[in-house]
């Protein structure tokens, strides 16, 4: 029956590991580095490191070569010599610690090590013919490729060799990585329905996996090692659906993969569920929500150290602040993304960030500082048509026509008509080739046609109106449709033509109000995913009520329990103290009424003074403890044990046993202390204090 690896926290293994044996070190991060989930990619770096030159040392010594560059250059030759069982066990393991540093790599400056790390683990894994060192390599594979112009054909190729050795070897987790990466491809090539039906695939294995063993997929029991999982598949599908127009989905399946990665403490996936959700309050107008998912997401990125991330974040803080007519604090966060970009992601992603804030600018009146922006680009183009270090040249073709179109907007802005067409010049070129773009090839022609229009070619300006009629007719794009037919229209005026040009006139009124009422019905419909999501609170926040209140009956009934075994001590006490006879029976009664009736008196009035001396305690004692570790340690103050903390908190024992582990760490304990007295000593310590103040 296939199961998920359980994760390690970061910080369990960096303490875990800075205990054990030197020698014993790099065994132990082969066996585990992979698992290990958050953390520094340059502190868990390190550990990789330390693990591969280890076995490359080893390795060397009982394959006889001189340095680790020859064992390679050899390997990749592929004539190594024919290893025995001990000589394959070592040849595993600096594959593997090969692959751990390309992966923690993955925000370097140079990726140099990455890609090569993984041409060297390959051709060592192929030589010991280890099908699951090459799944785990062929899912890492693409990652570290990123940067490279490869082609989509030869990564798609790479992935697809990791599923089907998944689907050889019957690893479920190595086929959902293999799914997860076909489905990357797929979108990073614009099939984005491609995408979705891999995502989907993945999410029915996932599924299987669940339902074979018998786990409870609701967000608060299920296993930890099923949340990043759930949370990863949940974001891709609402990604996909959100791009091909149903953001109704993408709102419901964020909200699902925030509620599995509530309980994961500060991973990237929360950073882009985050931008996925601003992303749709963006598209339905509802920019102060965006902002509000943008802020937690700016949060954990620079916790996590993550500076693709951190650019992510800025770019879309500045698209919601331009949205909202703040252009200079768009502006900005715009320019501090494009030097994260430029510093850590590749030349083709930076290119097009620059093309986003250098729209932004123009469409804030900053036109100046857009035409530098624009042309510090075009410099950076010519430079990388001589590339360094790199086995081919990158085409920038596409983004160097986005640049000159966008040139050549400014131009028609400042009415430069002869310098918007030398500009246009190479975009109408390469136009033809923007097949899979037709709203780009549309935004080109508009731009051209207004050009033409200023210089009076109006015959050349009315082919490239007719063009963007067309493709816009095929694509249903209703606000390019009337744009061409104004364009028409003021054409046909230009040359007197009165009948066409009124023609042209009623069609660009009448798409243009069926364009508002699209827009108007668009927006009934943003109003009602809206009101949908705001029950979709009110219920989760009843329900969060709900399970507060019962943890305060829980305090009231522990109470209750702690004063009536007083209680029977006092009865016990005042019994032995009287003679066993009839006489003293109506005495015994009152006693007891008394007891009982200053008993129930007591439990509703001590349980709420406990739960809240608890509360303080936490407070004081232990500010940093997250909500669930306060929880936890409140029904240890309570004298509650691990099984019956699992079962009041609705998660399974070895995840309280993790949130007792998480807590120790958090609070500074030491192997020798124990939390449950450090916790009830720290509430005594207090309740004192208290009494005597």
């Amino acid at each position: 029956m296939a199961k998920l690896t359980v994760p390690i926290d970061s910080q369990v293994f960096i303490a875990t590991i800075e205990l054990i044996d030197r020698n014993k070190r790099p065994e132990y991060i082969f066996e585990n580095l992979y698992m290990v989930l958050g953390g520094e990619h340059t502190v868990l770096g390190a550990y990789a490191v330390e693990a591969r030159e280890y076995w490359e040392s080893r390795c060397c010594s009982m394959l006889e070569y001189a340095t680790p560059a020859e064992l390679y250059e050899v390997a990749l030759q592929g004539k190594l010599p024919k290893v025995q069982a001990r000589e394959k066990d070592v040849i595993l393991r600096l594959s593997r610690a090969l692959c751990d540093e390309a992966r923690l790599n993955y925000f370097a400056p140079s990726d140099e090590i990455a890609v090569n790390n993984c041409y060297y683990a390959e051709a060592l894994l192929k030589h010991i013919n280890h099908k699951s060192g090459l799944l785990r390599l062929y899912i890492d594979f693409p990652h570290a490729l990123r940067r490279r112009d490869m082609s989509h054909e030869f990564l798609y190729e790479i992935a697809q060799k990791a599923l089907v050795l998944a689907q050889e070897t019957g690893e479920k987790e190595g086929e959902l990585q293999a799914l997860n990466n076909l489905g990357h491809l797929s979108e990073l090539n614009n099939n984005f329905r491609q995408a979705l039906e891999f995502y989907q695939q993945e999410q029915d294995v996932l599924d299987t996996i669940i339902t074979e063993n018998g786990i409870d997929d609701s967000p608060n029991t299920i296993p930890e090692e099923y949340l990043m999982p759930k949370a990863v598949v949940f974001f891709a599908i609402g990604k996909c659906k959100g791009i091909l127009g149903d953001i109704r989905e993408t709102v419901r399946m964020c909200n699902l993969a925030a509620e599995y990665a509530a309980r994961i403490e500060h991973d990237d996936i929360c950073v882009h569920i985050h931008l996925l959700l601003a992303r749709s309050y963006n598209t339905l107008g509802v920019y102060h929500s965006a902002l509000q998912h943008l802020i937690p997401a700016s949060s954990i990125a620079k916790a996590l150290k993550s500076p693709f991330l951190v650019g992510q974040v800025k770019m879309y803080t500045a698209i919601t602040y331009s949205k909202i007519g703040e252009f200079e604090r768009a502006i900005e966060y715009g320019l501090k993304a494009v030097e994260t970009y430029k510093l850590y992601q590749p030349i083709a992603e930076y290119l097009i960030v620059c093309g986003r804030v250098g729209s932004i600018m123009v469409t804030g009146g900053e036109l100046e500082r857009a035409l530098e922006l624009f042309h510090n680009n075009l410099k950076t183009i010519e430079e990388c048509k001589q590339p360094i270090n790199l086995e081919q040249p990158i085409n920038l073709d596409w983004q160097k026509a986005l640049i000159l179109r966008q040139l050549a907007q400014i131009s028609v802005i400042k009415q430069k008509w002869d310098e918007a067409l030398a500009y246009l010049s190479y975009p109408l070129q390469i136009v033809e080739d923007m097949n899979n773009l037709p709203h780009l090839i549309a935004e080109t022609l508009i731009i051209a046609t207004d050009a033409y229009i200023g210089a009076t070619l109006f015959d050349t300006a009315a082919e490239l109106a007719a063009r963007t009629l067309e493709i816009s007719l095929k694509n249903n794009d209703l606000e390019k449709q009337y744009i061409a037919h104004k364009q028409l229209a003021t054409i046909a005026e230009l040359q007197q033509n009165v009948s066409t040009a009124y023609y042209h006139y009623k069609e660009f009124h009448r798409l243009k109000e069926q364009a508002f009422n699209n827009e108007s019905d668009q927006r009934s419909k943003n109003m009602l995913i809206l009101l949908e999501e705001k029950e979709a609170l009110r219920t989760a926040q009843a329900e969060r009520l709900r399970l507060y209140e019962l943890e305060e009956e829980i305090a009231q009934l522990s109470s209750a329990l702690v004063h009536r075994e007083q209680a029977l001590k006092e009865i016990r006490t005042t019994l032995r103290t009287m003679k066993s006879s009839n006489e003293h029976a109506e005495q015994v009664v009152q006693v007891l009424q008394s007891v009982i009736r200053s008993s129930e008196i007591a439990v509703t009035t001590n349980a709420t003074k406990t739960s809240k001396l608890i509360d303080e305690t936490l407070d004081a004692h232990f500010p940093t403890l997250s909500r669930i570790q306060r929880v936890l340690c409140t029904y240890i103050a309570l004298g509650h044990t691990t099984k019956e903390i699992a079962t009041m908190m609705g998660i399974s024992v070895q995840s309280a046993h993790t949130q007792r582990y998480r807590v120790r760490l958090r609070i500074g304990l030491s192997s020798q202390e124990s939390l449950d007295y450090t916790i009830k000593q720290a509430v005594k310590n207090y309740s004192e204090r208290k009494l005597r103040e």
